[in-house]
């Protein structure tokens, strides 16, 4: 029974990665020729670029394929399925036009956003603490009653 559950996970993995690779692959591809063509990858900081932007998407490829390796749900590598969509994005769009380099700026800013929210509500004043006092005092001031039969 065991094997059966291997098989239905590598069957879907094979699926689920062909959705990933070819797109990923095609346009790795044609950012790289396209700069090759106006020679910007012949420079050392455009080589540089270029070898940064295929291990990013390379080890979020690798990641996705360990999870389905394992047979996890979507939610397990979702954050490098979108890490891989907004890099493929930018390839394509810095073809185009160079100002697309400026979505790199969306991770920092959300995990900026995220981190600043779980500090603001370490700064905040806990509501309980009040109600907690008023508690207090209420016990505090009522009477004991004894019940006697």
């Amino acid at each position: 029974m065991g094997n059966q559950s291997e098989k239905k996970i590598a069957q879907f993995k094979q699926k689920v990665i062909g959705y990933y690779f070819y797109p990923t692959t095609i346009i790795c591809i044609l950012f790289l020729l396209v700069n090759l063509y106006y020679g910007y990858a012949l420079t050392l900081w455009g080589a540089i670029v270029i070898s940064i932007i295929t291990l990013i998407q390379y080890f979020c490829y690798n990641q996705i394929s360990k999870s389905l390796d394992l047979g996890l749900n979507a939610d397990s590598y979702s954050i490098y399925l979108d890490i891989l969509a907004l890099n493929g994005a930018i390839q394509l769009g810095s073809i185009i036009f160079d100002f697309f380099w400026y979505g790199y700026w969306i991770i920092p800013l959300i995990l900026l956003y995220k981190g600043s929210l779980i500090i603001w509500g370490w700064l905040q004043k806990p509501q309980y603490a009040e109600e907690d006092k008023k508690d207090k005092k209420k016990k505090e001031n009522k009477p004991k009653v004894k019940y006697i039969k």
